[in-house]
């Protein structure tokens, strides 16, 4: 099993996201939604593939991730050799192009995220 890695901009989604449930769903509701969220993302410590690569990342040489974790938020994430990095929450009603500036974004501001070798990735046929 692989630790669970989040970068300071995806504690600051994670803020986000809990301020604006609670705001529209209330305290009850948004601890669901939250304790949901964290459960998907734990589980990518386990099963870190399940997450297709991201078609709005391929201009970056790293492999990056996302998983849909509700129908308005993916996790953005790295599978790395000891850890997933979580990178963002982003959330899927906002243009999908700004995704690779967010990202950009984060890697100048949040390098560590890339240090760790990555696991490349091997496209099987079935």
């Amino acid at each position: 099993m692989k630790k669970i890695k989040w970068s300071s901009g995806a504690n600051k989604d994670l803020d986000r996201l809990r301020f604006y449930c609670e705001a529209f769903f209330g305290n009850r509701l948004a601890k669901k939604i939250i304790a949901s969220t964290m459960n998907k993302i734990d589980q990518l410590g386990t099963f870190p593939s399940i997450g297709p690569l991201e078609p709005l990342l391929n201009h970056r040489p790293e492999p990056w991730r996302s998983l849909v974790i509700h129908r308005n938020v993916k996790v953005i994430y790295l599978i790395r050799q000891e850890s997933v990095n979580i990178a963002a929450l982003w959330d899927t009603r906002r243009e999908p192009k700004s995704l690779a500036n967010y990202i950009d974004h984060i890697v100048q501001t949040e390098p560590a995220i890339l240090n760790e070798p990555s696991i490349p990735y091997i496209k099987t046929d079935k």
